[in-house]
Parts: structure tokens; sequence; C-alpha cells
């Protein structure tokens, strides 16, 4: 796994960086640390294995541009993870929602529907997982781990009409919106959601 450090926690090496991937200038929120993966990488597997080992820890945001799909995972350390590992999907759920709502045009359909998914003008574009991650001994235990994949582009020589139900960012007024810009928003939007239930 190749990561780039593209923000910084209070009190943890690095620092703020202004710039993604491609040289784009992107906003970084404070307080989390953005890690990006490697093409190819299992994002959720991987952070949940890195919380569990402690190589990644509470405000670390995993991240990779798979070509067709985003995937990014937070790290989280709440008091009493199994009871709130729900809230915490929860959060990115909707967290995700308002990024796409600010990010998007003003007449595209953005709206959550049940289980953890996201719909962009009547078609799939989006779901939340979560899970528990914990149980090394030499990492502290009751991490969780909050994930969104995101559609970004069909495949190669796919036709819209073939998955009648999904939708892809590219062709719902996202085709110029940068995977780094979207991954930043949806942790600016999670930190909102986090201090409105303080």
């Amino acid at each position: 796994m190749s990561e780039e450090h593209s923000g910084s926690m209070p009190g943890r090496p690095g620092a703020m960086a202004s710039t993604g991937p491609n040289g784009e200038n992107v906003d970084w929120p404070p307080l989390f640390s953005f890690h990006m993966a490697l093409p190819g990488t299992d994002v959720f597997r991987e952070a949940c294995e890195a919380a569990a080992y402690g190589t990644l820890e509470a405000g670390d945001m995993l991240w990779c541009d798979g070509g067709e799909c985003l995937e990014m995972a937070l790290i989280l350390e709440p008091d009493h993870p199994e009871a709130e590992a729900e809230l915490a999907a929860e959060l990115m759920l909707h967290a995700l929602r308002d990024a796409l709502i600010a990010l998007l045009p003003p007449q595209v359909e953005i709206l959550t529907a049940a289980p953890g998914r996201i719909r962009v003008n009547g078609g799939d574009i989006a779901r939340v997982r979560h899970a528990l991650a914990g149980g090394s001994a030499s990492a502290d235990a009751g991490c969780v781990v909050a994930c969104a994949t995101v559609n970004m582009r069909r495949s190669v020589g796919a036709e819209g009409g073939e998955n009648p139900g999904t939708a892809v960012l590219e062709e719902e007024g996202g085709a110029s919106l940068s995977p780094a810009s979207l991954v930043a928003e949806t942790a600016r939007r999670f930190l909102l959601l986090l201090d409105a239930r303080r």
C-alpha cells in the first residue's frame, strides 16, 4: 500500500497539504490524516486490518480512486464502539450525501436509501458499510471503520442502459469532479455532522 499524507492530526507528524495526487488544489479539512492507496487496494479490508494492528488510528482516512469506483474508509475510536458503529456509518452516509449535494449541480436529485445507499436521479451511486476492528494485542481495541464506495465512471465499453438501476458521477453532473475533492468534502461534512451531535 502506498500512502500520501495530505493532512494531519494535531500533534502527529506531517503538514497540511493543499494539493491532490494530480496536483489539483484540494481544501483538505483539519483533524484528519488522508492516505491514498494504490489502485486495486481493497480499502475496506485494508483499513480494518490497519486499524486492528494500530498502523491506522482515529482520524485516519484511507482512500483510493480505482477508476470505476472511489473508496474511502474512516477510522474512528468512539467510547462505545459496538453501540456506536451503526451511528458512524449513518454519519458517513449523510456526510457523503451532503458532499454530493454541495459538489453536483442543483438540479441533480440526491437521496439516501436503505440499506446504506445513496441514489442520484433514481440510480444507486454509492453505498456505505461499517465494521468493528480490533483484537490485536499491540493496538487499542474498539475501532470502527466506516467505508463509502462511490461509482465514479462506467467500465470501458459499458453503456448506461446495461445497468439501469446504477448511476455514475461522470454521467450525473460530476464528470469534472476529482476523487480527492470528494474525499475532502465528505470528511469536512462528517466533522460538521459529528460536531452537531455533541
